[in-house]
């Protein structure tokens, strides 16, 4: 086991340079409060993890809590840790194997490929992979416990370690919830032939309290309010998205044996059609695949069935029968997702390369000399490419980019890319790669967020506001979640700095030239929006005096003055207002006040002529704007 724990730490240690990512780690740990003070223990056993509702690891929180006491936000002890549990889960692997009978140098080799096989790279070198790490850890434990109780004639103390390890399990990640599931397989293919009354009951006890302790979980999420689950809109979407996990299956069976393309955030787009020519192909892959277990299956020893179905079973959290997205119309088939699967993967991997060898070496095809030089170049390929994916993680612009060529229109990803960018001053590219999102998703409010900061920390307050504005208030909205609260407090925060930054930018021009009055103008909008009325009338009644006809200062003076009472004042600014020449969308809004102030005072006849003004200028808009619609379409 000593060489499986050095090559393994070998050909990951690379990734112990690595910093906090922007997608998961800044909200998980840079700025999660929760994990910052003990005092919160509690909160984090009570709250949704990113907080949002649908995830549930406490344990996760709780391993960043104890490291943030002992070493505040130094990403290396992070990842440190990612290290050393990743090392502690080949070892489980190891112990599995030998539990489950196989050969030592099964069991070894199956566990070296575990350690350093380069499909974990995302799971183990970023920090928020952690759920993943540990998830497995105890699961794997569990499993490795059970084995024990079964071998050991059930053993209680094993019995009552592997009902632990599973609670464990599931408090770190959801995937655990597929471990009943996997012992029941266990007791099909190793434990006896389930075909007699008493023997079904034997397992039934057996099992009972897992699936027990199952149930207790999915309900003590249901107390916590931790249930949003999106579901799909109908079957037939429901079964196009099954069909895409099967087929991004086929792309993780191939990046096992060929992993040239692995970056960060895997996605596949969703089929959205059954005649689709790659739905066909693909079904003709597991048709095949079908017929040849048929076919063998009872040639193939219990220990190859059972691992066979590992991947199957472990695999049901993220094969979108109910949507996991990455993003927009994406399935999200991230390369950590492999993680847990792969233990099953790379034992039957490893036992068909040895009974291959072995044939071949009877049939004098090849040579053990041969063969242990052909298994030790796909090892030294895989640990090769593990170090490159180590390399690259500790460079986040690399990886997004990596990623961004793989996959342009990974809008996550992009997102993150977009905020190291900002992160590291870099607002122009910043800029840019939050107008690509907003080209393909122009709901997301947090790149409409990053596009405002970015145009701000350039300089550009206005068109930051601008982006600022078209934010929609959810937070306002009855049963907003915690996150869409989160992100408009920083709408109203960034908002409020760039309000005092401009207010401090037109206060220093105004020293130079007082009497300017487009910058006492623009001054105004700026308290105006800040709710500062009294300041905002002030400075538009500076503009109104060095510039009597400014319709624009006239109707915002007039507009600041209603909400403070002064009505006749800004009945008496309307009305300046719209005797100016030229009639505009402004006086029109003008005019429908002044009906409203002359209803409201009685005053009948100023009320019908002001209404009708305001009439005539809304059908004249109406009119403008259709005879623009025929002539472009040609009928004018």
């Amino acid at each position: 086991m000593s060489a499986v724990i050095l090559a393994g730490a070998l050909v990951h240690s690379f990734m112990l340079g690595g910093t906090f990512k922007t997608m998961d780690d800044e909200v998980s740990i840079v700025e999660n409060p929760h994990i910052k003070d003990s005092a919160h223990i509690k909160d984090i056993f009570k709250s949704s993890f990113f907080g949002e509702g649908t995830y549930y690891r406490p344990l996760v929180s709780l391993s960043f809590m104890a490291e943030y006491h002992f070493f505040g936000l130094n990403p290396f002890y992070y990842n440190f840790t990612n290290l050393c549990l990743h090392l502690l889960n080949a070892v489980m692997v190891w112990l599995i194997l030998r539990s489950i009978a196989l050969d030592k140098k099964a069991a070894f080799l199956s566990a070296l490929l575990f350690a350093v096989h380069p499909v974990h790279w995302e799971a183990v070198s970023n920090i928020a992979g952690r759920s993943v790490l540990l998830c497995g850890f105890w699961y794997a434990t569990a499993l490795y416990c059970f084995t024990r109780a079964v071998r050991d004639k059930n053993a209680p103390w094993f019995t009552g370690m592997s009902l632990a390890s599973f609670v464990l399990s599931l408090l770190s990640k959801e995937s655990a919830v597929t471990f009943p599931l996997t012992l029941m397989s266990y007791e099909v293919f190793f434990r006896r032939k389930i075909n007699g009354r008493e023997q079904m009951k034997s397992s039934a006890v057996t099992l009972a309290p897992f699936f027990l302790l199952l149930a207790g979980y999915m309900f003590l999420r249901k107390v916590l309010g931790i249930t949003r689950v999106a579901l799909w809109p109908s079957l037939s979407d429901g079964v196009l998205g099954v069909m895409t996990f099967l087929r991004a299956s086929l792309t993780h069976a191939r990046v096992v044996f060929f992993p040239f393309d692995l970056h960060f955030d895997r996605a596949r787009a969703y089929y959205t059609e059954f005649l689709d020519l790659s739905i066909l192909v693909m079904a003709a892959v597991f048709i095949c695949a079908g017929w040849f277990f048929l076919k063998f299956h009872k040639r193939w020893s219990a220990t190859t069935k059972f691992f066979l179905f590992w991947p199957v079973l472990t695999s049901l959290p993220v094969s979108q029968m109910v949507p996991v997205r990455a993003h927009g119309a994406y399935a999200s088939t991230a390369e950590h997702f492999l993680y847990i699967p792969s233990l099953g993967v790379f034992a039957v991997m490893i036992l068909a390369g040895l009974s291959v060898g072995r044939k071949a070496a009877t049939f004098k095809m090849l040579s053990g000399t041969a063969s242990r030089w052909v298994t030790t170049g796909f090892f030294l390929f895989l640990m090769l490419t593990t170090i490159q994916m180590n390399l690259l993680s500790t460079n986040e612009l690399g990886m997004f980019e990596r990623t961004l060529r793989y996959d342009p229109r990974n809008t996550r990803a992009r997102v993150s890319y977009a905020l190291a960018l900002a992160k590291r001053g870099r607002f122009p590219g910043a800029e840019e790669q939050f107008r690509r999102v907003l080209v393909e998703e122009p709901w997301d409010i947090r790149s409409r967020i990053g596009l405002g900061k970015a145009l701000c920390d350039q300089g550009r307050y206005w068109e930051g506001i601008e982006e600022y504005e078209k934010v929609p208030r959810l937070s306002r909205v009855e049963g907003a979640s915690e996150a869409a609260r989160n992100l408009n407090d920083l709408v109203e925060k960034n908002l409020k700095l760039s309000y005092l930054f401009l207010i401090q930018h037109y206060k220093d021009l105004l020293a130079l030239d007082p009497v300017n009055p487009q910058v006492h103008y623009t001054l105004g909008v700026v308290y105006a929006k800040m709710g500062k009325m009294e300041a905002a009338v002030d400075q538009f009644k500076r503009t109104v005096i060095r510039d009597p006809e400014n319709k624009n200062a006239l109707f915002n003076l007039a507009s600041s003055l209603d909400p403070l009472g002064r009505k006749k004042q800004a009945v008496r600014y309307f009305k300046r207002m719209t005797a100016l020449e030229g009639e505009d969308e402004m006086d029109g809004y003008a005019y429908i006040y002044l009906s409203e102030f002359y209803r409201q005072r009685g005053d009948e006849e100023k009320m019908k002529l002001y209404s009708a003004k305001a009439l005539a200028i809304k059908e004249e808009a109406r009119r403008q704007e259709s005879g623009g619609r025929k002539r472009i379409n040609g009928l004018d």
